[in-house]
C-alpha cells in the first residue's frame, strides 16, 4: 500500500492518527503512518464510510472518524483500547476472514443482533514494508449518516419537507399506507406524493428511485458528536 511509510518519531505518529490515543508507547513505534497525513485523514474523515486498517489480532491501526462513531461501545463492532470488540460468534467470524485476507482474499461479514446490522467488507492489505498491516475494513454508513445524504439528494432534487419525509420513509421500507398512518394524512395524499417525488427525480418506478438512492455518495457529517448510533 504505497501511501504508508515507517515514521521514526512517535511524536509525528501522535499527529497522524486519529486512533493514537488507544495505543500504548510499545504499540505507537510499530504504526506506520501517512505522509501528508494532515489532508489524507482530512479526506478520509469527510467520508461517511468507517475504514479500520488492522493487524492480524483484529487491533485496530488506523480509524477515520466514521469508523470511531461506529464503533462506540455496545455497537455490534466496538473498540476497547486498540482492539476491536465483537460478540465471541461474531469474533471468530472476524479471526477467519482476517486469516483470509493474510492469503490475499476479500469477504464480508455481517453483523446482526436485534434490529441492528452491520455490514463489515475485510479487504486485503499486505505490504511488504509494513508486516503488522493485514486487513481495511469498511462500515457502511449509520443510518443517521445515510440521513444525510437523503438530505442533499432531496434538496438537489427540490422536495418539499412533506416529500422529503415521504422519500424518508420508503427508504426505511414502509409502504405507502403505513407513510400515511404515521402522518395522518390520506394514502392518496401518499400516492400524490410519490408522483411529485419520481417526477422531480425523473424515477420511472418506486424501484428506480431506491436505486438512485442507494448510490448516494457517503457523507459524513461536519461533527460526528451527535452521529455515534447505529
Amino acid at each position: 500500500m504505497q501511501c504508508l511509510s515507517t515514521v521514526p518519531s512517535t511524536e509525528h505518529l501522535a499527529d497522524s492518527l486519529p486512533l493514537m490515543h488507544y495505543l500504548d508507547r510499545a504499540a505507537v513505534a510499530t504504526v506506520p503512518a501517512m505522509p501528508g497525513s494532515s489532508l489524507l485523514r482530512t479526506a478520509l474523515d469527510a467520508l461517511g464510510l468507517g475504514l479500520l486498517l488492522v493487524d492480524a489480532a483484529g487491533r485496530a491501526l488506523l480509524a477515520n472518524r466514521a469508523a470511531r462513531a461506529l464503533c462506540q461501545p455496545g455497537s455490534l463492532m466496538g473498540l476497547a483500547g486498540p482492539q476491536l470488540s465483537l460478540r465471541p460468534a461474531d469474533q471468530d467470524r472476524l479471526a477467519v476472514a482476517l486469516r483470509a485476507a493474510q492469503r490475499g482474499l476479500r469477504s464480508m461479514l455481517v453483523l446482526r443482533q436485534g434490529r441492528q446490522c452491520l455490514s463489515v467488507g475485510v479487504l486485503p492489505m499486505q505490504d511488504g514494508d509494513h508486516p503488522h498491516l493485514v486487513a481495511m475494513l469498511v462500515m457502511g454508513p449509520s443510518a443517521s449518516m445515510r440521513g444525510l445524504a437523503l438530505q442533499f439528494f432531496s434538496q438537489a432534487h427540490q422536495l418539499t419537507m412533506a416529500e422529503s419525509a415521504v422519500l424518508a420513509a420508503l427508504c426505511d421500507g414502509q409502504r405507502p399506507a403505513e407513510v400515511a398512518a404515521s402522518a395522518g394524512v390520506a394514502v392518496c395524499t401518499v400516492r400524490s406524493q410519490i408522483t411529485a417525488i419520481r417526477s422531480k427525480t425523473q424515477s420511472a418506478s418506486i424501484g428506480h428511485l431506491m436505486q438512485q438512492v442507494s448510490g448516494l455518495p457517503p457523507i459524513a457529517p461536519k461533527s460526528l458528536a451527535d452521529h455515534c448510533q447505529t
